[in-house]
């Protein structure tokens, strides 16, 4: 009994992943449609039921030929043997078209991440993708490649490998390709920075090529690119709710406040957006980071109805260790 209702259930594991990969396929899926089909696939016999379809298809696109070219052959098996294994491969060759052929719509993958929070994608295949407040991306999925345009902002990208299928982003006609990695990209209007954690990437900008390895970061400026190696945790702290900073003029710690706070926040003159800072910033409201700020360089901020203005309380200062 218990055997039959296990075989019962697999079956209709096999019909929800067949009806789930048809329901994508159709023209007005939707993200919320995508977010249910990869809750579904967070169990292990949901997965196994959709890699066992995929499995069918792939055996029947191999010997596609060969069953095109040579009759078949009387076996001994049971009819009913034989037509189930047809009904599945049938049912497979459905159900993947969409894997296989289809693109589905592009709509269906943008993600945008409100202005005060970050946003979290946990993909189909496990890979993981992390905006920062106000990002936004469009992902294009199809059995050959795993395609994410980064349209503005910053998003960390947390890749499981696949040969048969590589994760690109592009920025523009910068694309980066991963090799099993996660690893961070930032859009500004300036420029283009690319940061890697761990395993490796692949940049191609302005008809450069280059690998990336743990620690390296490009940076893609008016039409040349930059390498240096930096502190990766210290770059992705933004994930924590962090921003650390390392010899960094007070200039653009300024602009990166400016990208969270709640009030503009201007320097109010450029010796005093001369000066280094090292130290780690909780993110919040303007008025919580530019006290932080005062607590370690010698600089007060001066509060208006047009925002926060920082002046250096002396003529010339450092951070203070």
């Amino acid at each position: 009994m218990n055997r039959l209702h296990t075989h019962a259930n697999d079956a209709e594991r096999r019909d929800a992943a067949a009806a789930w990969l048809v329901r994508l396929d159709a023209p007005d899926a939707s993200e919320a449609d995508w977010l249910s089909f990869e809750t579904w696939l967070g169990d292990p016999d949901n997965k196994r039921a959709l890699d066992g379809i995929e499995a069918a298809m792939a055996l029947v696109d191999d010997h596609r030929e060969e069953f095109r070219n040579k009759p078949a052959r009387a076996t001994s098996r049971p009819l009913f043997l034989r037509l189930g294994w047809i009904a599945l491969f049938a049912s497979a060759a459905a159900a993947v078209l969409f894997f296989q052929w289809r693109t589905p719509p592009s709509e269906t993958f943008a993600f945008e991440a409100p202005p005060q929070a970050t946003r979290t994608i946990t993909l189909a295949d496990g890979s993981g993708i992390t905006l920062n407040r106000g990002a936004s991306l469009r992902l294009r999925w199809s059995v050959g490649e795993r395609h994410a345009d980064l349209l503005r902002g910053e998003a960390a990208f947390q890749v499981v490998h696949n040969d048969n299928a590589p994760f690109v982003v592009a920025v523009g006609a910068v694309t980066v390709r991963d090799v099993g990695t996660e690893f961070n990209v930032r859009r500004e209007t300036s420029a283009l920075t690319i940061t890697v954690r761990t395993g490796a990437v692949n940049f191609s900008a302005a008809g450069r090529a280059l690998d990336m390895a743990p620690g390296d970061q490009a940076i893609f400026a008016g039409g040349r690119v930059q390498v240096r190696r930096v502190d990766p945790d210290a770059v992705m702290a933004w994930r924590q709710g962090r921003l650390v900073y390392h010899d960094a003029a007070l200039s653009d710690v300024i602009t990166d406040l400016n990208k969270y706070g709640d009030r503009p926040i201007r320097l109010g003159d450029s010796q005093t957006g001369r000066l280094r800072f090292s130290g780690v910033l909780q993110i919040g409201s303007a008025a919580a980071m530019t006290s932080e700020l005062e607590a370690f360089l010698p600089v007060r901020s001066e509060h208006n109805g047009s925002g926060i203005v920082i002046r250096s309380r002396t003529s010339q200062g450092s951070s203070r260790p």
